[in-house]
């Protein structure tokens, strides 16, 4: 049973549960030993949920009394739970913190130095506001700063909002560590309150909060970039450190947050060096994702499948996805996808002029078609700022926006891209269709209730390809019934089968996941997927054979770890296959590992050679050029021409490097040299002289169809169209 204390002039207090593993105790309640508590001022005033980033510790009266080995077994008190910190707990005699039992509460910390788990505790002092220090380094420190300390007040991220752990809100903008803030003289273990008004009150020692960076610091560092002028990246981030040392910033400012408040006059010069996630544009555009509403399948659920209507989810997506969690944000939303995503890249450096739409959820081909017309209009609305009338005008309106669509991806199963989906797709721009083929054993795709024969993943890739269109393939190695011999067979057959050869691929392997049929298989041991080991060595051997003309747009899902039962839940799959290859003397020639932005090897321009490759591809002739350095195996840009029965098609063009604005020159970068002119003009030369071809046409994104008319195209929709 629990009794009540019966000592008098009790302090009672209790560590902030939302600061994680290393608080520093607040003041909540002083107990007269009757039974009623009484909130002191300061107690009110600090008795508040935490915001990182500082200290609120307004005097340390018992803390030389906690022993080290006490002042770390404080636990978090619940601020939710009726009773004071310490209420119904007998006192100690020894003024030391009493260790009781108990479970964690739900979103409470396990953080290290805490203890055992339980919600309340206690110590006894002179009668006064007690502040307990949790960290053995901090009492001193702490006493010293804050005699000498001064406030600063920033506002608060939305002050009672909770994360899926529990923990309270951080402050806006802030790069400020969670578990200490660093100053001159070495590390602080923080503490903070949260003011009525909605502020945080935070002191330290000649301590200035990143989140609190102003105008003077941004034009101050601005100052010392251009008088040092560093070359590089990590020589910039020197440059930010120094500045931070001697302003003695609580942290290093993010280049997130340095390039949102520097000058638009130095702006562009130092885009370079504060570019975030460089990667984004490598390739020489701006990849933007949106996903469609949440929308079953025809033939139903495969046996692998997550997500669906039933979980309120777009299909094949659990919705933990970053992508899945804009869309869901946006209430999908395709206009509000767009704008946020184009305004998310800027944000963090990156130029918008070139944007390639990437249009995720399930198949899409299987949704109505006024849904589908009115879902690409809004992504283009989006792009252009305004809302058009109809698709058409949008379209038009996109020929000259800021940021142009140059190209638009559609995924969907190959049974449902047999017939008018093909036409209706080029109406609305697409240029580009990742066809679920999962594997080319009939068997398989029986056994998992895929909905699509072999013959019908051979057909689709012909219409496509015949259309003019870009063609990635889906593979799913590990799929119930197959085993790694077997999927070795089938990456084999897709890239040597002229029925197969698609322009790229993507490389799934299966995962057991929550709410799936596989799920149940693999809990009854009917089931055992891929292990981590079997799929990089897998992926590596494919990596072996994949030809030139090939790219590999992806190896492995964008699901979290914490979210697959079982199956390979590595997400650097591709670079554990690629050093595996090296270790064998081996390299991976598929088109990502070549291009001028991944390669890590820049190619000389004397050395740039136009190369060319032939293969039958889907009762046609592809003619693969690229421009490259053969020596460094370095790839600048390609064409994909392909001569049909009655027409020649260029299905392709691409320059890789980082991405040039539309209205820019080449600098030291590779777009905008003339080589998609040159390209083109071999294309030209290849269909009309070799081939007997009047007339070429080309798939063009909607953004691009200013650059064709240039080089004497006009619009026959959905080509554009030149006599040769």
């Amino acid at each position: 049973m629990r009794r009540r204390s019966r000592s008098t002039g009790r302090c009672t207090a209790s560590i902030d549960p939302y600061q994680g593993s290393c608080p520093v105790a607040r003041y909540l309640f002083h107990d007269d030993g009757t039974g009623a508590r009484s909130e002191d001022s300061s107690a009110a005033r600090l008795a508040r949920p935490r915001v990182p980033g500082g200290l609120a510790v307004s005097d340390f009266p018992a803390a030389p009394d906690l022993s080290k080995r006490d002042r770390g077994r404080v636990r978090p008190f619940h601020p939710g739970s009726e009773a004071g910190p310490g209420d119904h707990r007998r006192a100690r005699s020894d003024r030391a913190v009493r260790r009781t039992h108990g479970r964690p509460l739900e979103g409470e910390s396990r953080g290290r130095g805490l203890g055992i788990p339980h919600s309340r505790a206690r110590t006894r002092g002179r009668g006064g506001p007690v502040a307990i220090p949790i960290r053995n380094r901090s009492v001193l420190r702490l006493d010293r700063l804050l005699r000498e300390s001064r406030q600063r007040t920033l506002p608060l991220a939305r002050p009672g909002c909770r994360d899926h752990r529990g923990n309270g809100p951080r402050l806006r903008g802030t790069r400020v560590s969670r578990r200490r803030t660093r100053t001159r003289s070495g590390p602080v273990w923080a503490g903070a309150s949260r003011r009525p008004g909605g502020s945080c009150a935070l002191g330290g020692a000649r301590l200035t909060l990143v989140g609190g960076l102003d105008a003077e610091f941004v034009e101050a560092l601005a100052g010392e970039i251009r008088d040092r002028r560093p070359a590089s990246k990590d020589e910039f981030e020197r440059v930010k450190l120094r500045f931070a040392r001697a302003h003695r910033l609580g942290g290093l400012p993010s280049d997130a947050a340095i390039l949102e408040r520097m000058p638009r006059a130095d702006r562009e010069g130092m885009k370079d060096l504060l570019r975030v996630k460089p990667a984004r544009t490598a390739s020489g555009v701006a990849v933007v994702t949106v996903m469609t509403a949440p929308h079953g399948c025809p033939h139903g659920v495969c046996t692998y499948c997550p997500g669906g209507p039933r979980f309120g989810t777009p299909q094949s997506y659990l919705g933990t996805e970053p992508a899945a969690r804009r869309a869901a944000d946006h209430h999908y939303d395709p206009r509000g996808q767009t704008a946020s995503r184009i305004e998310a890249l800027q944000r963090i450096g990156h130029d918008t002029d070139k944007v390639d739409l990437i249009v995720l959820g399930g198949t899409f081909t299987a949704l109505e078609a006024g849904y589908r017309e009115w879902f690409v209009k809004g992504c283009f609305d989006g792009l252009n700022g305004f809302e058009a009338s109809n698709l058409t005008a949008a379209q038009a309106a996109n020929e000259s926006a800021a940021s142009r669509c140059i190209g638009l991806t559609i995924e969907t199963k190959p049974d449902c891209f047999l017939g008018v989906e093909v036409a209706e797709s080029l109406d609305l721009g697409a240029t580009r269709v990742e066809l679920g083929i999962q594997t080319t054993h009939e068997d398989v795709l029986e056994r998992v209730h895929r909905g699509h024969t072999d013959a019908q993943s051979r057909e689709a890739m012909h219409l496509a390809k015949d259309a003019g269109l870009k063609v990635g393939a889906h593979m799913m190695p590990g799929l119930p019934g197959s085993d790694p011999d077997r999927d070795m067979e089938s990456f084999r057959v897709l890239f040597e089968d002229p029925a197969y050869r698609p322009d790229f691929l993507k490389i799934y392997p299966t995962l057991v996941l929550p709410g799936t049929a596989l799920h149940g298989l693999w809990k009854s041991g009917r089931y055992t997927p891929l292990g981590t080991e079997e799929a990089v060595e897998l992926i590596a051997r494919v990596k072996a054979i994949v030809p030139r003309w090939c790219r590999i747009q992806r190896v492995q899902r964008e699901i979290g770890a914490p979210d697959i039962e079982d199956g390979p839940k590595r997400g650097d799959l591709r670079v554990l296959a690629k050093e595996r290859l090296r270790s064998r003397g081996l390299d991976c020639h598929c088109v990502r590992c070549r291009e001028v932005g991944f390669r890590g090897v820049s190619p000389r321009l004397e050395a740039l050679t136009l190369l060319r490759t032939e293969y039958d591809s889907s009762d046609g002739l592809e003619v693969f050029l690229s421009i490259e350095d053969p020596g460094r195996d370095v790839l600048v840009a390609y064409a994909r021409l392909r001569i049909g029965a009655k027409e020649a098609t260029v299905r392709e063009l691409k320059v890789f490097g980082r991405l040039v604005p539309i209205h820019e020159s080449a600098g030291e970068r590779w777009q905008h040299r003339g080589f998609g002119r040159r390209l083109m003009a071999e294309c030209e030369r290849i269909a009309r002289d070799e081939f007997r071809r009047s007339r070429m046409r080309v798939t063009s994104g909607v953004g691009v169809r200013g650059y064709y008319r240039c080089l004497g195209y006009r619009l026959e929709r959905p080509y554009m169209d030149r006599t040769l």
